[in-house]
């Protein structure tokens, strides 16, 4: 006889948090513990510091409902060690999810290839929401990282990005999280989602939060990631100078082909959070996701929870 398979009642919807931690070989990777109980766990990493100015990008594999791995990935032609970097994250319950305040925030997981796919959300959001995407498996060992565009209120378009003299060569799974613009106080958090102007290039641009209450001095966790592709050229977006009140972004491209770094502008979506408890499910008002949005069609073995 066979028995019905057990499933986990998640009672987390959301978790931030921060490490600070350097890369020491191509070979480690950091290990994150899942505190909250998620029942499908979607992970987002944020956008790196810059204390070491050689080109990064973010890998996660072997997510759990427990755990995670990750670990900053120089692109092939350095030497793969990276000095101390602070990164947060956060852990989301895929679906589709609505606080009491009335912000709406998705999540879910699809195969990604070197080529565009479309995304579309459960929810139709009333405003084009900020998208963060992030690689989630590591079928080889190759330094990759996913671009999105035409982020609208009913889908976005995201791929994957090799280096330059690099091609994709295998599915991924892409894991990704779609927020309300918005800014939310409650007694337990504060955060802010919003986008620059298209005007973010390797120079650097200045965001200010003038409409949080915090010290100026406190840390958040930061999330921000291009929501346009008009530099078709592979890069990233790293963080400098993040406090309080402030941070600078800027655009990042890897030098595998030449050694110019300029880019041209995009727009950049970030999130802003302090405090880093979780978001239970008794602070939300749609206890289930209306939609499974974890499917994925993947030719390779993909993580099941």
């Amino acid at each position: 006889m066979r028995m019905p398979k057990r499933t986990t009642k998640a009672t987390s919807v959301l978790m931030f948090g921060d490490i600070t931690v350097d890369q020491k070989t191509k070979n480690t990777w950091h290990k994150v513990d899942i505190t909250g109980k998620f029942n499908k766990p979607v992970v987002i990493m944020g956008a790196p510091s810059m204390n070491g100015k050689d080109p990064i990008t973010i890998r996660v594999k072997e997510v759990t409902r427990k755990s995670f791995k990750w670990q900053m990935q120089e692109w092939s032609y350095l030497d793969q060690t990276h000095t101390t970097e602070t990164i947060s994250y956060m852990i989301v319950e895929a679906g589709s999810w609505k606080l009491p305040d009335g912000t709406w925030f998705e999540a879910g997981r699809t195969a990604g290839t070197s080529k565009w796919r479309t995304v579309k959300f459960a929810h139709k959001f009333k405003k084009a929401p900020v998208v963060f995407s992030q690689i989630t498996t590591q079928q080889k060992a190759k330094p990759y990282t996913t671009r999105q565009h035409y982020v609208t209120n009913k889908q976005f378009r995201v791929y994957i990005q090799a280096e330059e003299k690099q091609r994709v060569t295998e599915n991924e799974e892409i894991s990704w999280v779609a927020f309300d613009l918005t800014s939310r106080k409650s007694t337990k958090q504060q955060w802010f989602v919003g986008t620059t102007r298209n005007v973010v290039d390797e120079r650097g641009t200045l965001i200010k939060f003038n409409n949080v209450n915090t010290k100026k001095d406190a840390q958040p966790s930061f999330f921000a990631q291009m929501q346009t592709r008009d530099g078709s050229d592979t890069a990233t977006v790293r963080n400098t100078g993040l406090k309080g009140n402030q941070v600078t972004v800027k655009v990042q491209e890897e030098q595998s082909r030449d050694k110019e770094q300029d880019h041209t502008s995009e727009v950049i979506g970030y999130m802003v959070i302090w405090d880093t408890r979780n978001v239970n499910r008794t602070q939300i008002k749609d206890q289930e996701p209306k939609k499974d949005l974890t499917k994925t069609s993947l030719n390779e073995k993909i993580p099941t929870y």
